[in-house]
């Protein structure tokens, strides 16, 4: 009789001591990407941004008293499967990816295998709009950028009559954003492929761009203030325009006063004006960074998901789920807004440059 109560006493603190360790162990999540081409895109990178708000998170007590273990998996999209098995491995639920339209096409079919989350912090084609899956997007779709691009232009007495310039390596974005304006009624008079570097890009046909009503640029921050730059060479002198991948401080520091004027439309309020990420701008300073739209997202993303967990924990329900409880999640004086298929449903901010800093014209 004593045998089998030591026995059972044995079992119980050997439980005891799973329960304790089990939910004192870390919780991992992985930043996915292109970590080199990243970096040419874009001012700062996803990983920093997400090991702020990691370092933020756990001096607070982490998610329920475990800490965020930040796992970097560099890839260039054609290794995917080795890395997902990696993932499952260590008991990885969600992933933070910068993965553009393009790339992220390619990672869907290994989240429904592996049934791990991405929150997709670059990624705006319709594609992945309405559709119940693995893809939490924290960016509004091309049809709300469109659409408040063609608001501004109505507002505006500008015509829709576009010229495009657009970067080859993410066509879907291309696709879905070309799809937006001959929907609202635009015509695309001219467009054209960025094919190596910005720097040496030089328009095909300008008498076509002169005819143009606007110049919409498809490209990141620094490949937009190139084509600016060489376009004026040219003495094209049309208003241009860029979306949410333009919000970067590599527009400002590589196109100088060839970009003055330029607008652009963002779910983020990158200017600053009512100190939403003072944290953020102030750590990523001591790092030599300046703010982008990237960094924000990711910044953001890394809350979301401490959320969910929270959810997760105190319902007693899957990851997912606890995403989905978080539909209006106020955030840094901001509110994120997503639909039932974790779509952001967020509206957006219009910014010019002038005299070396983004001006926030409006709230759409």
């Amino acid at each position: 009789m004593k045998k089998k109560r030591f026995i059972l006493i044995g079992i119980f603190l050997v439980v005891i001591a799973l329960f304790y360790v089990n939910h004192n162990k870390p919780i991992k999540i992985a930043i996915l990407n292109d970590f080199e081409k990243e970096r040419s895109e874009y001012t700062t990178s996803t990983f920093l941004s997400a090991q702020i708000a990691q370092e933020e998170i756990n001096e607070h007590g982490g998610i329920n008293n475990r800490k965020i273990e930040l796992m970097i998996k560099d890839t260039d999209f054609n290794d995917l499967d080795s890395i997902f098995k990696s993932l499952k491995s260590e008991k990885v639920e969600v992933i933070i990816s910068a993965a553009n339209s393009q790339q992220l096409i390619k990672l869907e079919p290994y989240l429904e295998k592996y049934k791990i989350t991405c929150i997709a912090v670059n990624s705006t084609s319709v594609t992945f709009s309405n559709k119940k899956d693995y893809i939490w997007r924290v960016l509004p779709d091309d049809s709300i950028e469109i659409k408040a691009l063609f608001d501004y232009l109505k507002r505006n007495n500008i015509g829709n009559n576009f010229a495009i310039i657009y970067d080859t390596n993410n066509l879907e974005y291309k696709d879905s954003v070309e799809g937006q304006i001959l929907n609202l009624g635009g015509k695309i008079l001219w467009k054209q492929a960025l094919k190596g570097e910005a720097a040496k890009f030089s328009p095909n046909n300008i008498d076509l761009i002169k005819k143009c009503d606007l110049v919409l640029l498809l490209a990141y921050g620094k490949d937009s203030a190139f084509i600016i730059q060489n376009m004026k060479r040219k003495n094209i002198d049309k208003e241009c325009f860029g979306l949410s991948w333009a919000a970067d401080y590599n527009l400002i520091y590589y196109g100088g006063k060839a970009v003055e004027g330029f607008t652009f439309f963002s779910p983020k309020d990158i200017s600053n004006r009512y100190y939403n990420y003072n944290n953020l701008i102030e750590n990523l300073k001591k790092y030599d960074k300046n703010n982008s739209i990237i960094s924000i997202v990711t910044y953001e993303a890394l809350y979301l998901i401490s959320k969910a967990y929270e959810n997760k924990n105190k319902y007693n329900i899957s990851f997912q789920e606890g995403l989905m409880k978080e539909k209006n999640l106020k955030l840094h004086n901001n509110t994120l807004q997503f639909n039932y298929f974790g779509d952001c449903i967020n509206g957006e901010f219009i910014f010019k440059v002038k005299e070396g800093k983004f001006i926030k014209l409006e709230d759409n």
